[in-house]
C-alpha cells in the first residue's frame, strides 16, 4: 500500500491531491472490477462520512468508479480503478466551497500508468 499526497505550501484552502495504490495478490479474481471498486469506496465511509455520489465510468480505458464522500465540511472526490491486480485511487481532499474543477481536471488528466 502506497499513498502519495501533494499539498501546495502556499495553499490557503488546505486542498490536498492524492494517489493511493494497493497491490492485491494475483490469485484474486478481477474479471468484474466494479463490485471491488464499490467495496473500496464503501470502506472509506466511516462514522461521520457519507457517500454523496458514486457512479461507474471509464478512466484511462479502465472500468472505474467516480465518487464524492463528505465528512462535515470536508470532501473526498476521487476516481478508483484497477489495472491488473493493482488498485488506484486518484483524487482530491478539500473543504466546502474550495473545490476548483479546473485544477482537479488538470490533476486527473495528468495521471498516467507506465509499465
Amino acid at each position: 500500500h502506497h499513498l502519495y499526497v501533494s499539498v501546495n505550501v502556499d495553499n490557503t484552502d488546505n486542498t490536498a491531491y492524492f494517489i493511493d495504490t494497493v497491490q492485491y495478490p494475483s490469485e484474486y479474481d478481477f474479471s468484474n472490477p466494479i463490485p471491488i471498486l464499490k467495496e473500496v469506496v464503501n470502506e472509506k465511509v466511516t462514522t461521520g462520512n457519507s457517500i454523496v455520489s458514486s457512479e461507474t465510468t471509464k478512466y484511462l480505458g479502465y472500468d472505474a468508479l467516480s465518487s464524492l464522500i463528505q465528512n462535515g465540511n470536508k470532501y473526498i472526490k476521487s476516481i478508483t480503478f484497477l489495472v491488473g491486480n493493482r488498485l488506484y485511487q486518484v483524487g482530491v481532499i478539500y473543504y466546502e466551497n474550495t473545490f476548483n474543477q479546473s485544477d482537479y481536471n488538470k490533476f486527473i488528466s495528468s495521471f498516467q500508468i507506465k509499465w
